[in-house]
């Protein structure tokens, strides 16, 4: 239901109030918010589902949505109450991972996040041990705190990995000029080395604004990749039967057999789009695809692509006794009945 990626809160709120009893009103409205990770929202709409005009189908398939949402709740605040828990017990020792998972894309407090790294920050005061630290705060949408630290550590400017990490805050601040004089003043301490060539390369991205440190994007990453996982966790994936090494026409039937499934499992993401066509490169002793090329149209968005990603690397298919040739594959998009 592409309508649930576009609608207004307010817009969904006024549709329930004046339809009260109307059960395709609230289903609506329970896409709305899971479409928006509010899942809370949803799932109070689904429970609501009960007292409406819904058909005995309806109400059974909207308890099952709902529990669905409420295991994925509850995994979530697991996941992200023990990282917590642990950056907590040693935060001079706090790992990185358990703040990605405590701080990015969690649904933490952000009070409760602030909290988390001005205590990090302060367990390691002034030493280059907090630059990853830094990385993750900006990646936790901590912007203003991390150029706090960053201007304390960078000092009388003569490191220049602290005066690059600066630069590097000044540029998630949306200061850019800023961000470039500071960049130049790195690269200029870091004359005739490699750490040179790197912040060249930065200096150009941060020119043309194009996106974020890698650090940066690894880190947000990581976070989406662990949610998504998340979010599919009583989902059944496509896996082949398992098999001793076969002839070729096992495989292609298995890769034609594996993009009807996928575009299912990924009908939810696909907005407008009816289809998508990519190429598979099947390892034949394993039954992995190792590598693949997607076409998508312009209108879809990443999460598509991560979608069928994921469930291609996922995917085990039958091995074979010879080369499997590049199979050629349409996804079709068709949600689950």
């Amino acid at each position: 239901d592409t309508r649930a990626l576009y609608d207004d809160e307010s817009l969904v709120r006024q549709r329930l109030k004046a339809n009260p009893v109307d059960g395709r009103i609230r289903v609506g409205a329970a896409k709305f918010f899971a479409a928006r990770k509010q899942n809370r929202e949803a799932i109070n709409e689904l429970e609501g589902i009960a007292k409406t005009d819904a058909s005995p189908a309806e109400k059974v398939a909207a308890q099952r949505f709902a529990d669905h949402l409420r295991r994925i709740v509850r995994t979530k605040e697991d996941l992200v109450n023990a990282s917590v828990r642990a950056v907590r017990a040693d935060y001079l020792n706090a790992s990185i991972d358990d703040l990605i998972i405590a701080t990015v894309g969690s649904q933490l407090p952000p009070k409760e996040v602030r909290v988390l790294y001005n205590e990090v920050f302060k367990a390691h005061a002034n030493t280059d041990e907090l630059i990853p630290y830094v990385y993750v705060a900006l990646a936790a949408g901590l912007s203003r705190e991390a150029l706090n630290i960053a201007e304390t550590l960078a000092g009388e400017r003569s490191d220049p990995k602290r005066v690059a990490l600066l630069a590097e805050c000044k540029y998630a601040n949306g200061d850019r000029t800023g961000a470039l004089q500071t960049l130049d003043e790195a690269i200029a301490l870091a004359k005739a080395t490699s750490l040179e060539t790197q912040l060249n390369v930065e200096r150009v991205r941060i020119d043309a604004g194009s996106g974020d440190l890698s650090e940066v994007v690894s880190a947000r990453s990581k976070a989406s990749d662990l949610w998504q996982r998340v979010e599919k966790l009583d989902q059944l994936r496509f896996v082949a039967r398992p098999s001793q090494a076969t002839g070729l026409y096992s495989v292609v039937r298995a890769a034609t057999m594996l993009a009807a499934a996928v575009g299912t499992q990924c009908a939810t993401e696909a907005g407008a789009a009816d289809r998508a066509y990519g190429t598979l490169d099947i390892d034949n002793a394993t039954g992995q695809v190792v590598s693949s090329v997607l076409y998508l149209q312009d209108s879809t968005n990443d999460r598509l692509r991560e979608c069928i990603e994921d469930e291609l690397r996922a995917a085990k298919l039958p091995i074979a006794a010879s080369r499997v040739p590049v199979q050629s594959v349409t996804f079709i998009f068709r949600s689950h009945p």
